[in-house]
């Protein structure tokens, strides 16, 4: 097995503002790579056991997850693909990625791999994923670059059964003073804090992704959270509103 965490060739040159983001990206997930699997299996658990859920890995997919991480829910995914699937997980924080490798050590296999790559230029051919996972990854861009990132999703998915569960921080006025004071936090001192809130279900349609099941859920009963279900626009009803 190669576990792959070189950069990859970009598939198309960022503007000089999407450039600085993605270095301002790296260098952050630099700094917290020590500490961020304390956030992640604490914090997140409640948002990788639901997400989890509603991707529902099956024995011999291949799936991808973007955004890895630490490999929490790699790690997971790549346990109920078994040895006859394929996992892969990319992020762009090198920091991570090693982090990612000792999490993910006892799944390692043939079909397992780490890339360190930009979300926006994803490293695969067209059609080649069953489905893939995206949590947390869409709050540090702005809306062009989102659109771009999940349109280079749904080139990778199989055009005719591929599935995306897609989690981002929502602002759905129920939590408003906690998403104003965290948005106050970003504004002035934007290393620290660097996501915000997305309107997820606008994009994914102006990706080409159809919405087929949707949740909320509130992180530690803080921060709101949407997941959803998604399918490339143009599969009959019930593939896109997938398992239940």
């Amino acid at each position: 097995m190669v576990v792959r965490m070189e950069k990859t060739t970009a598939i198309r040159t960022p503007s000089p503002a999407g450039e600085r983001r993605r270095r301002g990206i790296d260098r952050y997930y630099r700094r917290v790579s020590r500490l961020y699997g304390l956030h992640e299996g604490w914090f997140e658990k409640a948002l990788r056991e639901r997400a989890l859920g509603f991707l529902s890995p099956v024995e011999g997919e291949n799936i991808l997850e973007i955004g890895c991480g630490t490999g929490l829910a790699l790690r997971d995914i790549a346990r109920r693909v078994g040895p006859h699937g394929a996992c892969h997980g990319l992020d762009i924080s090198f920091e991570m990625l090693i982090r990612a490798r000792t999490v993910c050590r006892d799944v390692l296999g043939s079909g397992f791999s780490l890339v360190r790559s930009d979300a926006a230029r994803l490293p695969y051919g067209e059609g080649v994923f069953d489905a893939v996972c995206v949590s947390g990854v869409l709050e540090l861009y702005d809306d062009p670059e989102r659109i771009e990132i999940l349109g280079e999703v749904r080139r990778v998915l199989k055009p005719d059964s591929g599935r995306l569960v897609l989690a981002t921080m929502a602002d759905d006025g129920r939590a408003s003073g906690v998403l104003r004071f965290y948005e106050w936090v970003r504004r002035v001192l934007p290393g620290i804090v660097p996501c915000r809130s997305v309107e997820a279900e606008r994009l994914a349609a102006g990706a080409g992704l159809a919405v087929g099941r949707r949740d909320r859920i509130r992180l530690r009963g803080l921060v709101p959270i949407q997941i959803l279900f998604l399918r490339p626009a143009g599969l009959d009803g019930n593939a896109a509103r997938g398992r239940a």
